[in-house]
């Protein structure tokens, strides 16, 4: 009965029980998907309070916040405030059509390339360097899941930062793969930052120190083109981020 609670339309465990439920969410507090899902209503039922008023012109903001709740405790409050510009605003609250499913589809791929470049190309790279290039990775050992942790957060919260700004941005470049090629490129640099950091503040094997860094290089640039990745990004070889 809270007219500002989105509702989740099939909020039940199983497709048989499916059901439309409030909006919970979970300990990872209000991420860029969730942000995204609630943008373009996929699978939520928005009240007419979530809706821009149609005579209030130009920019308008979604803003959300939410106290996450635990078993006996909380997780924290979180709130998050997503700038919409009048050409974006124009394509999601206007009359559905191409232009807001194109825009919808592009923002969706990006959240995919986002986890495709975390879990397939930074991960296994972190990984390499903290275990000193073994011949095989194993991503189970508690010390280095504790410093992937962080740095997995820090990449989060670079791309998380960039992600709508880059989404309203596709709304002025005609070719969807266009906009997906400039955010894979900003997902690539982000990683090679995040990189680099690790390299330089967790700690290595020193006696292969050398061997380390030398097979996080090629472990990056690896999974980084593989073709089950982002294996176009191949044309950008001599862009800014040419290497570790």
């Amino acid at each position: 009965g809270d007219p500002w609670l989105p509702i989740v339309l099939d909020g039940g465990k199983s497709r048989e029980k499916a059901r439309p439920v409030a909006l919970t969410v979970g300990p990872a507090g209000i991420t860029p998907d969730l942000l995204r899902r609630l943008v373009f209503k996929e699978n939520f039922r928005l009240s007419r309070l979530h809706i821009p008023l149609d005579d209030v012109p130009g920019r308008v903001g979604l803003y959300v916040s939410v106290l996450v709740r635990g078993q006996g405790t909380t997780d924290g409050f979180h709130e998050k405030l997503v700038s919409i510009p009048a050409e974006a605003r124009k394509r999601l609250f206007g009359s559905p059509g191409g232009e807001r499913d194109r825009l919808a589809a592009i923002g969706k791929t990006g959240i995919e390339y986002a986890g495709i470049m975390q879990k397939r190309v930074l991960k296994p790279a972190v990984f390499s360097y903290l275990e000193g290039a073994p011949e095989r990775l194993k991503f189970d050992r508690d010390s280095a899941v504790a410093w992937w942790t962080r740095t997995a957060r820090r990449f989060d919260a670079l791309w998380s930062d960039d992600y709508f700004p880059w989404l309203w941005g596709s709304i002025e470049i005609p070719d969807p793969d266009g906009a997906r090629f400039n955010w894979a490129i900003k997902l690539r640099d982000h990683a090679l930052f995040v990189l680099r950091e690790t390299m330089k503040g967790m700690p290595g094997r020193t006696g292969r120190k050398y061997r380390a860094r030398t097979e996080t290089e090629r472990v990056f640039w690896g999974a980084l083109y593989n073709n089950k990745n982002f294996p176009f990004l191949k044309e950008d070889r001599h862009g800014t981020a040419t290497g570790v």
